[in-house]
């Protein structure tokens, strides 16, 4: 009897193959159902074999239909379950200060239709931080395509939003262990190195809201004090 392979690790590689929601034999609903299934349950062997190549398009709309479900479900919770719910969960006491907003049937409509696109520039947001870390702590040769689809199939616990209580803390949660195992899977590091990564992303992104918050903040006092 043979020996394993000294590279022998429990999850074995595969050749590198299209997810079922980029393939285009799989219909949406299944191919969705699939691929989330997939993400949020073998989530190293997923990541470990996705393409690093394919376009940005099929991820991003992953990313969308995922984190739209997410926003969607947990802004129609806070609307039925308005008051106790609030009372009962300190990560969402802040809605007590906006319930009469989110209220408004135009201020709803107005969050309907602008999901989409905060999901979409949140994604970009991540995908470019997360790849100025990845290249501070790793290689040159990563390129936003390869960082925009881990970050984006990561985007796959959103959907736990749907659950009332509890499910956003969790999707939260699971969102940033999917993204340190896509890093050190696709970019081979170690778990370690990886949430340092996540971390030094997440560092770019608050010093690059605080700039933009900062330049806000000084052209409103521009406009007050020589309009």
């Amino acid at each position: 009897m043979s020996l394993p392979p000294d590279n022998w690790t429990e999850d074995t590689l595969e050749a590198p193959k299209l997810v079922e929601w980029e393939n285009p034999e799989w219909s949406g609903p299944a191919a969705f159902i699939i691929t989330l299934r997939r993400v949020l349950l073998t989530p190293k062997s997923f990541f470990a074999n996705l393409p690093s190549t394919g376009g940005l398009g099929e991820p991003l709309g992953f990313a969308l239909l995922a984190g739209s479900i997410g926003i969607l479900g947990s802004l129609l919770w806070q609307l039925i379950l308005e008051g106790g719910f609030s009372d009962a969960m300190p990560a969402v006491a802040f809605s007590e200060r906006i319930g009469n907003l989110v209220q408004d049937p135009k201020v709803i409509a107005g969050i309907f239709i602008m999901t989409p696109f905060l999901v979409a520039l949140g994604q970009f947001f991540l995908s470019i931080c997360l790849l100025g870390a990845v290249r501070l702590t790793g290689s040159e040769k990563y390129t936003f395509e390869s960082v925009f689809r881990v970050a984006a199939y990561a985007q796959a616990p959103a959907v736990l939003c749907l659950i009332p209580w509890g499910g956003a803390f969790v999707a939260a949660l699971w969102n940033i262990v999917l993204l340190i195992i896509g890093i050190s899977k696709k970019f081979g590091s170690s778990a370690f190195k990886a949430g340092f990564t996540l971390f030094l992303a997440a560092v770019f992104q608050g010093l690059l809201l605080f700039l933009f918050l900062l330049l806000t903040g000084f052209l409103g006092l521009w406009s007050i004090l020589f309009s």
